[in-house]
């Protein structure tokens, strides 16, 4: 597993600047929960980091992390309640993608660039079902070469066999009719993959802004717009006096009430700064 941290740093300037570092790999022998929860308490403490200042985790969506009762996030979450779970966005991302990308007719698409066998003495790269980067690659790959793949196909249905004829005459029809061609160059179905990733990022990334909401409120731009009481902060009552913090609240939303909004900070490092 690799263990990385995200933390507000000192840039050499004393500006303020948001850090993620890789620290290590750690063995995993057994990926239930509870073992990860304890494996990572444990490299925690080797790396002599204090875990009471946890505000945030993030991993995969996969159960044994991210599920609600003995996934790692809520086993963490009984020791740090306010080490909240954010379903990492890289692989967010990658789950929309796959998800738009199982529409019939590019899953057609997909599935007959998949029928070209990969050898070595091909340049073709095998399609992945769940790391899009990895089709992404194999799709530009097959556009680079695809008047060589045709010409070869046309070839392999004289020179070959009756099975390597017969499947190459196949495959060569398929690749070259107006359908296909328009679906690959073209995604004549762009309106419902659009349609369907657009849903897909909502579902997705707007978990994650209901995860931080409490901390979202407090950008300038926002903060004047909303009512905010004590409840949206109740989770960190213990970094925090939460009466003192309301009056500060009034004086921050004053601050920037009356000052134009390119002035306003953008997101929550530079909010934090001011």
């Amino acid at each position: 597993m690799s263990f990385c941290v995200r933390y507000v740093d000192e840039d050499p300037e004393h500006q303020l600047i948001l850090r993620e570092d890789f620290l290590k790999f750690v063995s995993v022998e057994n990926t239930t929960g509870k073992n990860i929860a304890n494996v990572i308490f444990e490299t925690i403490k080797c790396l002599g980091i204090d875990s009471n200042y946890m505000v945030g985790q993030g991993y995969d969506g996969a159960a044994s992390m991210s599920g609600n009762f003995n996934g790692v996030q809520a086993i963490i979450r009984k020791v740090h309640p306010t080490a909240l779970y954010v379903h990492c966005s890289a692989h967010s991302l990658n789950l929309a993608l796959s998800h738009s990308c199982s529409i019939q007719h590019i899953r057609n698409c997909i599935g007959t660039i998949k029928s070209f066998p990969e050898s070595k003495w091909t340049k073709l790269t095998s399609m992945c079902k769940t790391r899009w980067v990895e089709n992404h690659d194999g799709l530009i790959r097959f556009t680079e070469i695809y008047k060589a793949i045709v010409n070869t196909l046309d070839d392999l249905q004289l020179k070959c066999d009756i099975e390597t004829s017969s499947k190459a005459l196949q495959l060569g029809k398929t690749i070259i009719t107006s359908d296909f061609v328009i679906k690959y160059y073209r995604i004549t179905i762009a309106i419902p993959f659009f349609d369907d990733f657009i849903e897909q990022l909502q579902a997705r990334f707007n978990n994650h802004k209901k995860q931080i909401s409490s901390l979202h409120k407090l950008l300038p731009k926002i903060c004047n717009k909303i009512e905010i009481d004590a409840n949206d902060f109740e989770i960190y009552s213990e970094f925090l006096d939460i009466e003192v913090l309301l009056t500060e609240i009034q004086l921050w939303k004053r601050k920037w009430s009356n000052k134009p909004e390119k002035e306003q900070p953008n997101s929550a490092i530079e909010a934090y700064i001011k």
